[in-house]
């Protein structure tokens, strides 16, 4: 048990990182910050998959039990706050995702061909495209906190 919560207080860590990376403007980072960002968040999916394997099994394990339940309540609490920080993660990049339509459209009418920033046409598709990478990445990782969570919720029940 005290690996898991460590591992979920490692993982809440990361995300909090995410978050400052994509709070001042995630539709104006470059390519490769997206890109990073991006396999950052597939890293801590895969860790919240695993957390949420090990939580499975100790919810068939769990027996009412005192000296367990310090541990279940915060394998909850940080399910929670995990599950709450992916939420706002995946609607960061999926806005920043679709903000992107005017400056094509500005793009592709310019004279100069480039559009806002002085980005040409293919770096503006570059970017956009990573942009929705990391948009799906972070809908599935949405959805492994979201398992997570259920499975910290059923610990918690089965455990008290």
């Amino acid at each position: 048990m005290k690996k898991i919560l460590a591992g979920l207080i490692r993982q809440d860590e990361y995300l909090d990182e995410a978050l400052r990376a994509l709070k001042p403007g995630g539709k104006n980072l470059p390519v490769q910050d997206i890109a990073a960002l991006g396999f950052s968040l597939r890293v801590i999916r895969e860790d919240l998959d695993e957390a949420y394997a090990l939580l499975s099994m100790e919810v068939v394990e769990a027996r009412p039990d005192h000296g367990v339940s310090p541990y279940t309540i915060a394998v909850r609490a940080y399910s929670r706050s995990i599950s709450a920080k992916t939420a706002r993660i995946r609607r960061l990049t999926a806005a920043a995702a679709g903000k992107d339509r005017t400056t094509m459209r500005d793009a592709v009418a310019s004279v100069k061909r480039s559009g806002r920033g002085g980005k040409t046409l293919p770096r503006l598709l570059e970017e956009r495209r990573a942009m929705l990478h990391l948009a799906a990445d972070a809908a599935r990782l949405d959805r492994s906190s979201a398992r997570l969570s259920a499975a910290g919720k059923w610990l918690y029940i089965s455990s008290n």
